[in-house]
């Protein structure tokens, strides 16, 4: 009865740093968890769960992991290093060497699947949580046999409490994206309603004058002028064009989504874009490199399709001033096709990337950051999500994820529409 206990007390004290991600300390809310996550730890260790011949259990690796897998490799070391402390000052003993044995083979695959974890959806990321805690108590129990051996009741004890690791770190890691999404959906509102505001007034006080403008170049294109002149009024009522074009795409963010869709074969659409934007990315000395699977369908609005893979290539070239190559690729998957557009630009850094999409937002001297938002707009309307990965000095991975149309007609037993035309 007094082991049901403890262990209950352990999975309060888990929970704890849950509720850190919902409370308002933006600027230095990774500090914070960390210092969360570690005072956790040691509280976890502090009131162990007793039982046997000197044998300690506690729920440390859910801390210990979330350190490694949300704040990084810096926070994870820096609570592994305080775990080691503290046990040692508990005491050496047949426990302590348990403990670093266990630390030195649980810790890296955590390492090794941080970047796989923060590209991750919701539901991965529970997946992998899971395997990753589920390893290292794994070891703790094979550790504690071999130097310490094995007994029933001991090892009765020791599956209790892998069962409460697998599931408290199931919930955790659960509620955090939830909270998580709940918090960027409020911004994702609040951006949305800043940007509907500010577009209507951009549409009066910019494309009034430009019209008028339009209007007077097309009146001094006449017969009479130099073929030079005629060729430079075009080259002026074309760029007035393109601008007014891009001010209608930024104004569709603050509007309903199109109900216009087709069939869309995404391989054909992404060469288009790449087709499109090749002469200004030969200008800046990068390659595009195209590799896809062919009869991957979707049904999207194909001018809101172009505009995100034409914004995601253009973000891509401009982030390598020194030239290089872009790597896209469409590829199936299960219920969705993922559209990647990897560069070898400058990168960022994890606080940079969480401040994709913000209005006003941009690394760019001269950009506005309403590229991001009309991206993260689309991409949301095609019922899909995005996932940026980037380390400062690597470059960046874009995965658009966009839902399979062929898989859930056939799951649902529908018939494939025929393609347009």
């Amino acid at each position: 009865m007094d082991v049901i206990k403890d262990f209950l007390l352990q999975i309060a004290l888990v929970a704890m740093p849950v509720f850190g991600f919902q409370l308002p300390w933006e600027k230095n809310k990774k500090l914070i968890m960390v210092l969360l996550w570690g005072l956790t730890l040691l509280i976890c260790m502090s009131f162990p769960i007793y039982y046997g011949e000197g044998y300690r259990l506690d729920l440390r690796v859910i801390p210990l992991m979330l350190a490694f897998l949300y704040g990084g490799t810096g926070s994870g070391a820096l609570l592994a290093a305080l775990l080691i402390l503290y046990r040692l000052y508990i005491g050496f003993d047949a426990g302590f060497i348990t403990s670093m044995l266990t630390l030195l083979t649980g810790v890296p695959p955590m390492i090794l699947m941080r970047k796989t974890f923060s590209k991750a959806n919701a539901g991965r990321r529970v997946v992998l949580a899971i395997l990753l805690a589920a390893t290292y108590s794994v070891m703790g129990i094979g550790w504690t046999a071999l130097l310490r051996g094995s007994y029933l009741d001991v090892l009765s004890v020791q599956l209790i409490q892998l069962t409460c690791v697998l599931i408290m770190t199931g919930v955790v890691v659960r509620m955090n994206e939830f909270i998580y999404h709940m918090q960027f959906m409020r911004l994702e509102a609040e951006r949305l309603r800043t940007i509907s505001e500010l577009t209507s007034l951009f549409a009066h006080e910019i494309r009034n004058p430009m019209q008028t403008t339009r209007g007077f170049l097309q009146l001094l294109d006449s017969p009479e002028l130099s073929s030079k002149k005629r060729q430079f009024i075009k080259l002026s009522i074309d760029e007035l064009d393109r601008a007014n074009s891009i001010i209608s795409d930024y104004l569709a963010v603050g509007k309903p989504a199109s109900e216009e869709r087709q069939r869309i074969e995404l391989a054909s659409e992404l060469s288009r874009a790449a087709n499109v934007i090749e002469a200004y990315a030969a200008n800046q000395g990068v390659n595009i490199k195209i590799e896809a699977v062919s009869e991957c369908w979707i049904n999207v609005n194909p001018q809101q399709l172009r505009q995100l893979l034409i914004n995601l290539l253009k973000n891509a070239i401009e982030s390598m001033p020194d030239g290089g190559s872009i790597h896209t690729s469409v590829m199936k998957e299960t219920g969705n096709y993922a559209i990647r557009i990897k560069d070898e630009g400058v990168g960022m850094t994890p606080e940079q990337v969480n401040k994709l999409g913000s209005p006003f937002y941009s690394l760019k001297s001269t950009g506005t950051g309403l590229g991001m938002v009309v991206c993260y707009q689309i991409v949301k309307q095609f019922g899909g999500d995005m996932l940026v990965s980037s380390e400062l000095g690597s470059g960046t991975e874009v995965i658009v994820q966009l839902p399979n149309f062929e898989f859930a007609a056939e799951a649902r037993g529908w018939r494939r529409p025929r393609a347009n035309g």
